[in-house]
């Protein structure tokens, strides 16, 4: 008999630790601006100690501030496996950047991921 593998519970600074890590250096720079000293410090502390992150966890993260975008009204909801890798083959068919769209949303939205990390922030 199979059994589902139990994936813990992400707290709220692993969550922004995460989504930190997921946005890289692109942009950063922005949300940072929107964040109090404390906050940043806080942050970067979370990312120093965090574990080792799965796939599955940077999933679940990347889907909670979809759906947040979603309810917002400043992103899209997730798409299928097959639409994904159908924009992929044209994105890389036609040179386009994958990450282009992500970089576009942050600039576009610093205030929004600087609001999810400081919610996260807050979680503990």
């Amino acid at each position: 008999m199979n059994e589902f593998i139990k994936v813990p519970e992400l707290s709220g600074k692993e969550k922004a630790a995460i989504l930190l890590t997921e946005l890289g250096s692109f942009n950063t720079g922005k949300v940072f601006s929107l964040l109090s000293e404390k906050e940043i410090e806080k942050l970067l502390a979370a990312v120093a100690s965090l574990r080792k992150v799965t796939m599955q966890d940077e999933i679940r993260v990347l889907t909670e501030v979809n759906e947040f975008g979603v309810k917002k009204g400043i992103a899209k909801p997730i798409r299928s496996d097959a639409e994904i890798r159908a924009e992929m083959n044209e994105q890389i068919l036609n040179g386009k950047d994958k990450n282009k769209d992500l970089r576009d949303f942050i600039n576009q939205n610093p205030d929004t991921i600087a609001n999810a990390l400081r919610d996260w922030m807050r979680e503990e």
